[in-house]
């Protein structure tokens, strides 16, 4: 039997089609319906405050295939991290979970369009565009605490 997480089984309320200011909140790797595996971010609008939609949700689903990793960068490079300066790195190394981990608390700008997807709305992230008033990012080594998080499993820190 399965644990039952009521704080993750509620649906984001869908946004009308916007540009929105974000923080980024969540990153959690993710299987997909079809077998491959990415990532779904999830961010927190914080502006524009005339939207109404501040506090808002949306979510980002980003599959990892060769076709789709040029979307993957757009997205870091727009979180202020210099993706020309990164060596090509393996999708499941310490190393490409560490730049994704650079990006959680960062803020910038997304559109997003309503669609219907197999019969329900939803929101799809279009655009990303940098927050110009936020510093880059500064390559730290430091381990985020969801890559801690997996590999422990409840175990003590395994410090790096």
């Amino acid at each position: 039997m399965s644990t039952m997480s009521w704080k993750n089984a509620s649906r984001n309320r869908v946004v009308p089609a916007n540009t929105y200011h974000v923080q980024i909140t969540n990153i959690k790797e993710h299987k997909f319906n079809t077998g491959n595996e990415g990532f779904i971010f999830e961010y927190e609008i914080i502006g524009p405050d005339n939207s109404g939609e501040a506090g808002g949700k949306i979510s980002d689903f980003l599959v990892l295939t060769e076709n789709t990793h040029w979307k993957l960068g757009w997205l870091v490079g727009a979180c202020g991290v210099n993706t020309e300066e990164l060596p090509d790195m393996d999708t499941r190394s310490e190393e490409f979970l560490r730049v994704l981990g650079l990006c959680k608390g960062r803020r910038l700008w997304v559109t997003v369009i309503k669609e219907n997807y197999e019969g329900s709305d939803r929101n799809k992230v279009t655009d990303y565009l940098p927050d110009d008033d936020q510093e880059p990012v500064e390559h730290v080594q430091e381990v985020p605490s969801f890559i801690k998080n997996k590999m422990n499993k409840g175990k003590e820190e395994v410090p790096f």
